[in-house]
């Protein structure tokens, strides 16, 4: 034996405490006796400790309130171990649910079901409502029923109101009218109104009980003899009771003679007759002689005169007027008064006055001058016009941000279309916005165009994050990508668990496990892996497959368990087989998932009888399909084979070890070894896990997957 490192003082034969290398085999002097001892082989495979054997029994967790254990045993669980969970109840909620029901956490040391429902009170029967009665929460802890009906008062016939002069009245029934109800109406009369209408009959109000008709008629007293009238009568309303008819008459007057008008200077008389004149009448005229000369009307201011002559003037007799004047009318002037004139003559109908000249208007050709009423004696054309100022020629002023509104001093106005400059865009806005920037008014003299963009800063690169970082805002002024990613810790490697009783350790690792990651487990025979022999999974250690198991019963479907230690896909199924048949038929493995009531078939072997006839050996035995399953979960392993004299011989453990692989099993856990019926001459495709049978455990056939 030889140690590598420097030992104890330089000294190679020695092991250094510290740590060392072994170049030879180490042999130790006895089988540990204390925890931390270190094992032998011979202990181990004698089932020691060490090498952690499987646990027979669980902690039970059947009740609820348990508290957590680490546990102290040595023991590992299998991987299909349950603890059991607490039952579910198995009373129907007890509590009747009525209105108002108080919440309350309960007593009962069982969860409800998820189904569960708890009894509601039955409804109650719904208080009859009133006109006018208020709302009412109510006091019943018993629900209404969803289609629940108040009673309501009943119908009954409403008050007649058949008489005139009744009072309103509110009622105090406590019954209701149909929405079609009706009170009645008073009638109305069937005699016709008895008052004989005259002239002064007086308004009355009557004292029938009984309204007349819309179209009733009052009789009038027949028409009276109309009176005589005579000239200068006063007018009379009359005395009489009696109506005039519409076209009656008044008498009147007779026609009388005229009295003759034949003489010259008689006084007008008005008359004392009691008839009346034709309205054609004449009183005559006196006799005239006809003049034989006429007053000269030839000059202007003569007076009037009635005149004395007792004869008269012809029809077409004339006075002579003055003659017309032969002078021109006198000149008007703008601003001239009114005046009668002096002249004895009359002008012409068609004389015209001398009027002022038109003259050209005064020219208004500039801005800002003042009104003035003018002097001159001559006349504007009703067409004329003075000129306006000329428009301007000149450019309108430029605009620039923040000028002032003003007046301006030019002369001339400006043009309906005139256009300002204005001050052209700027460029591309030079601010870089980063996080933090703040506004600013700018001193640029340009406007920014209204789909200006400000650019941004760059995206700098993403912090690296690291597990327990407390979060921040940061300090960057430059923004992230929306796609950005932040450095994260890298994949560590996991801690292998190699012992039993390994303290659970936080960690100071910077790196973070895959989601899929494994610790392992402690190894039962660390120097005897599945892996070691290429193979993915096995139903025990290799080293305990140490005997010949020969099959007892033809065409019988024995079955074992193996339990894939994570997801794979099993392609193969392994076995170790000692001696061969003579006469092996229908010979298959297969391979079965089951749910604790049912085995069904996955995928089976093809026909292995001319390979189990052929004497012993490895047998890696293909699946048709290849099968993927899941970490934890108990698949069957099935061996079939017909023979007629001598049964093939598989290995297997020893008869003391397999005795305990069924030790409280029973058919739907399944049995880690069992039998199914005999004499079958293909696997089935599926069959039930109670007509299995585990009696025959000696048949611990050693199996693998790969």
């Amino acid at each position: 034996m030889a140690a590598t490192g420097y030992g104890q003082s330089g000294d190679l034969s020695r092991v250094a405490k510290a740590g060392d290398t072994m170049s030879g085999a180490l042999v130790l002097s006895a089988d540990p006796v204390v925890p931390l001892g270190a094992a032998t082989k011979e202990y181990v495979d004698a089932g020691g400790s060490a090498g952690a054997q499987p646990s027979n029994t669980v902690v039970a967790e059947t009740a609820y309130g348990q508290s957590t254990a680490v546990g102290a045993s040595l023991l590992y669980s299998r991987g299909d171990h349950s603890h059991g969970s607490p039952a579910l109840t198995t009373n129907a909620p007890a509590v009747t649910l009525g209105v108002g029901q108080a919440a309350a956490l309960g007593s009962a040391s069982t969860p409800s079901r998820a189904d569960h429902v708890h009894p509601t009170a039955a409804a109650g029967a719904p208080t009859a409502s009133a006109v006018g009665d208020t709302a009412v929460t109510g006091v019943a802890t018993t629900p209404a029923a969803s289609d629940h009906v108040h009673a309501r008062e009943s119908f009954a016939a409403p008050a007649s109101a058949v008489t005139y002069g009744l009072s309103p009245v509110t009622g105090s029934a406590t019954t209701l009218a149909h929405s079609d109800h009706t009170h009645g109406t008073p009638p109305l009369t069937t005699a016709p109104p008895s008052v004989l209408l005259s002239i002064g009959t007086a308004a009355a109000l009557g004292s029938a009980t009984l309204p007349a008709l819309a179209d009733h008629v009052h009789p009038v007293a027949a028409a009276g003899v109309a009176g005589v009238s005579a000239v200068t009568d006063t007018a009379s309303s009359g005395s009489a009771t009696t109506f005039a008819a519409s076209d009656h008459r008044h008498g009147r007057e007779g026609f009388g003679s005229v009295v003759a008008s034949s003489a010259f200077g008689q006084s007008s008389f008005s008359g004392s007759a009691a008839t009346v004149a034709h309205s054609d009448h004449t009183h005559g005229t006196p006799s005239l002689s006809v003049a034989t000369t006429v007053v000269a009307g030839t000059a202007y201011g003569a007076s009037s005169a009635v005149g004395s002559l007792l004869s008269y003037a012809r029809e077409d007799h004339a006075h002579g007027t003055p003659s017309l004047t032969a002078s021109a009318a006198t000149n008007s002037a703008v601003g001239d008064a009114a005046a009668v004139g002096t002249a004895t003559t009359p002008a012409r109908a068609d004389h015209l006055h001398g009027r002022e000249a038109f003259a050209a208007p005064t020219a208004t050709l500039s801005y800002g001058l003042s009104a003035v009423t003018g002097t001159a004696t001559t006349l504007s054309h009703s067409d004329h016009t003075h000129g306006t100022p000329s428009l301007s020629s000149s450019a309108a002023t430029v605009s620039a941000v923040g000028d002032a509104a003003a007046t301006g001093s030019g002369t001339t106005p400006a043009r309906s279309d005139h256009v300002h400059g204005r001050e052209a865009f700027g460029g591309a806005p030079a601010t870089s916005l980063v996080i933090g920037t703040a506004a600013a008014a700018g001193s640029a003299s340009t406007p920014s165009r209204s789909d200006h963009v400000h650019p941004m800063g760059g995206s700098a690169t993403p912090t690296t994050s690291a597990v327990a970082d407390a979060a921040t805002a940061g300090v960057a002024t430059t923004f992230a990508r929306s796609d950005h990613l932040h450095g994260r810790e890298a994949f560590g490697n996991a801690v292998a668990l190699s012992a039993f009783n390994t303290a659970a350790v936080n960690g100071t690792a910077l790196t973070v496990s895959h989601s899929d990651h494994v610790h392992g487990a402690p190894p039962s025979y660390v120097y005897d892996l599945p892996s070691q022999h290429g193979w993915l999974d096995w139903n025990y250690p290799s080293k305990q497959a140490t005997n010949g198991k020969i099959l007892a019963t033809s065409g019988g479907l024995y079955f074992l368990v193996l339990r894939p230690a994570k997801n794979t896909t099993w392609s193969n199924l392994v076995l170790g087989q000692t001696t061969g048949s003579t006469s092996a038929s229908n010979s298959f493995v297969g391979l079965y998932s089951q749910d604790g009531v049912n085995a069904t078939l996955m995928s089976s072997s093809s026909d292995q009888s001319s390979t189990w006839n052929s004497g012993g050996g490895l047998r890696s035995i293909p699946l048709q399909v290849a099968q993927a399953v899941t970490a934890g979960q108990s698949y069957l392993m099935a061996i079939m084979a017909s023979w007629a004299t001598t049964a093939p011989t598989f290995i297997g453990t020893n008869a003391s070890n397999s005795v305990v692989f069924n030790g409280g099993l029973t058919s739907a856990s399944p049995f880690e070894f069992g039998l199914f019926s005999s004499g079958l001459s293909a696997l089935p495709g599926s069959f039930s896990l109670a007509s299995t049978t585990g009696s025959n455990t000696s048949l611990a056939i050693f199996a693998a997957a790969s």
